[in-house]
């Protein structure tokens, strides 16, 4: 597999082969975005302690299946939708979001990242919320993202890293 060949690189492994193929520089020019590596899905969102806000049940085995192809999946956190005044990185289900993860899980406009030298992330209002590390976001007010930290959105588990930082990752998993 050469570089020409990954036009659309998805996945964690096509990644890989682009960076073993082109040089740091080729590659940075490139690809140098930061980027979401979906790491894990979990079991069962929390309960609803919100009256009358509606959550997304968790699918039965049968249904986990489809969602598993989601495991090691690359979206690179940049810009896609220039109409939108605003200079963050929109991701969500809907189809005006920058970065369109098909999960159902996942709100229309579920978050925010803004990718400056301080990379942070805003959950919007979604339904089913997003955490660091762990810890569950504030809707509406920004926090501060580190490279390698891990992102859940709903019940999909994201590893985030700069731009600098997943081409130093690609060269661990090569």
């Amino acid at each position: 597999m050469t570089a020409p060949d990954l036009v659309d690189p998805r996945y964690l492994r096509d990644f890989v082969a682009l960076r073993r193929a082109l040089t740091e520089e080729e590659y940075l020019l490139r690809w140098g975005f930061p980027a979401l590596v979906v790491h894990t899905i979990v079991g069962e969102l929390a309960p609803n302690k919100i009256p009358r806000r509606r959550t997304h049940p968790m699918l039965g085995a049968v249904e986990y299946a489809p969602v598993q192809s989601l495991v090691e999946r690359v979206w690179l956190l940049r810009r896609t939708n220039v109409e939108r005044p605003d200079s963050h990185v929109l991701v969500g289900q809907g189809a005006e979001c920058d970065v369109w993860i098909p999960e159902y899980t996942l709100s229309s406009h579920h978050c925010a990242f803004s990718t400056t030298d301080a990379p942070e992330v805003q959950d919007l209002g979604s339904l089913n919320g997003t955490k660091i590390d762990g810890v569950p976001l504030r809707p509406r007010h920004w926090h501060r993202l580190k490279s390698g930290s891990t992102v859940a959105l709903a019940r999909l588990v994201f590893v985030y890293y700069s731009a600098g930082g997943f081409a130093k990752a690609l060269d661990e998993f090569a």
